[in-house]
């Protein structure tokens, strides 16, 4: 009878390396004796037996179907609505007329005779922008000031201090208490959107609904990511009170045919969504639209405008700069997919599918996509409206014209803002947008999250009690699986490191060819420290804590506290950036699956070993610029440079996660499969002790 005997509880460690001790006979034979006075386990227990037994399967299959669901997000996507205040404006006639478009106008008139390419054309332009606003006999401005700033940009090589000077132009309103603001920014270099954001100020500064100030920024810094707008937001130069909302106006041309509202910030943080929605519901109206069919982009290079991304790539060269390879690759996977199912697969969920993943990504990287992003660190709601790359980017209209229909949408939308009083639930900044009227939630994709934490869960837990070590064993794996994260620290604060000991030391240049020498070797001597001497260093510390030599690693235990090391992080990751979360599930549970066993076949342990180097994180970053450069024909030189140019680095939750999680991760289940002395055991086969 299978209910007459208790299973042997099995380790890797001590003496079950060794072979089977007096104490396990021991154990074994009372265990047997006493079999018959146990009752059979039944209902919950029975449940967590099978559990602990199939623990491996269970888990395959909650990841399988959390992938499952993921890609299933567009079909699942819910109709987007808004808040009552905000709705209610849209039935109001917008006043921004033709005059106010006509002052912008004359504005960029003055502006476009300046010379670009003076030494002192900033002058010049903050100098004509005076001019003209005195020559009104009532000044529409409450204050007009400067600012010269001087602030630090924290390269990834070098620290560099950007001087600029910023342009306020406030409008104070009689019934508002100063308090709260709504911020407009517009670089001083786009002279067109500079005009543009000039007019709608003076429009404000006629209604009567106003309650908010309005505070236009004309930033300066555009090269050195958009250091302008950190400066206003860091200076206490003019009062702003509470910065509740900001848009930032920012067009290459306003001879455009697609508007891209551009939500993205530092970390992937996303303003409410009802300010999204107010935008895109604005330029989805037959009222203001601007007489187009595909009107409301959410990127600058937004592929789901043409079916032939490769022609937009050859035309405009602007569109692959703008464009991740990710998103590219992911897209011609779709069409690929969809030619061999004749075209079973409908041309909305493609679309629709690729504005998730866009979104997605752009969530993972943590790179914000316009300079909206700096105000999501003092939790101002922000967005960038930019004109977006399409194939065909001429509206045929004069530019008073573009003035007019865009300063309606512009308008309507700082009312809706300004209505906006009421603090909404947090749920409405964690969203993925699928299309101008549709989103998904973070209601709706909770549970998606949970499934890939839950099969992480799973593992650790099944991977922890089928070893069933003593505390020494599990004191020794713990210090083995934190010798490894610690190098991985190592490996995240080796830029800053390295950065400042260049200023110190003359034979290191701080120059991007010889700092990514210095930063490549130092990164791969960590990662050789850890594969090789991360056994020896933990059981020296194993001895100078505990006072005595170690016996062998328990290797399930050892994946087990690495799963749950990594699940902590998951976890932490779960609200703050889902993107994240997913990735990282994705990147263990896969490792996970590798390794459910340590296979006697040579072969087959040269297959898991293969693919675990596949599975190196290094690796993302190789085919990301290999593929780059074949499919769009960036040079490596180029790619490596426009890394030099992200701000923050060490802040950045991708990079933090990538150094310290992900490579650690790695390299202990590389080790796992490597060391043959330590044999794992199959799950389906060894039996779990039912205590």
């Amino acid at each position: 009878m299978a209910s007459s005997e208790e299973p042997v509880q099995i380790t890797s460690s001590g003496g079950s390396e060794s072979g089977t001790t007096p104490s396990m006979t021991s154990t074994t034979t009372t265990s047997t004796t006493n079999a018959s006075m146990m009752p059979a386990p039944t209902g919950i227990r029975k449940l967590f037996i099978l559990i602990g037994k199939y623990f491996n399967l269970i888990s395959l299959l909650l990841f399988i179907g959390a992938l499952g669901w993921f890609v299933c997000w567009p079909l699942l996507s819910k109709h987007v609505y808004y808040s009552e205040n905000a709705l209610s404006v849209f039935f109001q006639n917008p006043e921004y007329n033709q005059m106010d478009a006509n002052f912008g106008a004359d504005i960029y008139n003055q502006l476009k005779t300046l010379n670009r390419s003076s030494n002192d054309f900033r002058e010049q332009t903050y100098r004509t922008i005076e001019n003209y606003l005195h020559l009104e006999k009532t000044p529409f401005f409450s204050e007009l000031k400067r600012h010269s700033f001087e602030i630090e940009r924290n390269y990834i090589n070098k620290i560099v201090p950007v001087k600029g000077e910023n342009m306020y132009v406030t409008i104070r309103p009689g019934r508002g208490n100063g308090k709260e603001s709504i911020v407009l920014t517009v670089p001083f270099l786009k002279s067109e959107s500079l005009s543009f954001a000039l007019s709608i100020l003076k429009m404000i500064s006629r209604m009567k609904w106003l309650n908010h100030d309005i505070i236009l920024v004309i930033s300066d810094g555009y090269d050195h990511q958009w250091a302008g707008e950190d400066a206003f937001i860091s200076s206490a130069v003019i009062p702003t009170g509470r910065m509740r909302e900001a848009i930032t106006i920012d067009f290459d041309s306003f001879n455009f045919e697609q508007i891209a509202i551009l939500t993205e910030g530092v970390n992937g943080e996303l303003p409410n969504l009802d300010m999204v929605n107010v935008v895109t519901g604005l330029l989805s109206e037959g009222y203001y639209n601007f007489g187009s069919s595909v009107l409301a982009s959410f990127f600058k290079a937004d592929p789901t405008t043409s079916t032939d991304v490769d022609s937009l790539i050859k035309k405009y060269s602007q569109f692959k700069d703008q464009l991740p390879i990710a998103i590219y690759l992911y897209q011609k996977l779709l069409f690929r997919l969809n030619q061999l199912l004749n075209n079973a697969i409908p041309r909305d969920f493609i679309e629709e599918s690729v504005i998730v993943m866009y979104h997605w990504y752009n969530q993972l990287i943590s790179i914000p996509t316009g300079p909206h992003g700096w105000f999501r660190k003092q939790l101002t709601h922000a967005l960038t409206i930019t004109n977006s790359i399409v194939p065909s980017s001429s509206m045929n209209k004069s530019l008073n014209q573009t003035f007019y229909l865009l300063g309606r949408v512009v308008e309507i939308t700082i009312r809706s803002l300004n209505n906006l009083i009421e603090q909404l639930h947090q749920s409405f900044f964690l969203y993925y947008l699928v299309s101008s009227q549709h989103y998904y939630g973070f209601e709706h994709y909770l549970p998606n999250l949970l499934m890939f934490v839950g099969a992480l869960t799973i593992q650790f837990i099944g991977n922890y009690y089928l070893e069933g070590a003593t505390e020494k064993v599990l004191t020794h794996s713990l210090i083995f699986v934190l010798t490894n994260y610690f190098i991985g620290i190592l490996i995240y604060l080796t830029p800053v490191i390295l950065r400042d000991v260049a200023i110190h030391l003359p034979f290191i240049n701080s120059t991007d060819t010889d700092f990514t020498k210095y930063w490549f070797s130092i990164v791969v001597a960590l990662v050789t420290i850890a594969l090789i001497a991360s056994r020896p260093i933990s059981s020296r510390l194993y001895e100078f804590f505990i006072g005595e030599r170690p016996g062998p690693l328990s290797w399930r235990n050892v994946k087990s506290l690495t799963v749950a090391l990594s699940t902590l992080c998951v976890g932490a990751s779960m609200i703050y950036s889902s993107a994240l979360c997913i990735f990282l599930s994705t990147f263990l549970l896969t490792l996970c699956t590798i390794t459910m066993t340590i296979p006697e076949s040579k072969i087959l342990r040269l297959l898991q070993l293969v693919a675990i180097l596949i599975l190196c994180p290094f690796n993302l970053l190789v085919v990301n610029v290999i593929t780059k450069n074949y499919f769009f024909d960036i040079p490596i030189s180029s790619q490596l440079e426009s890394l030099y140019h992200i701000t923050d680095l060490p802040q950045n939750l991708f990079y933090i996660v990538f150094c310290a999680v992900m490579i650690p991760t790695w390299t202990v289940f590389l080790l796992l499969s490597v060391i043959k002395s330590s044999p794992m055991q199959t799950a389906t086969t060894v039996k779990t002790k039912v205590e």
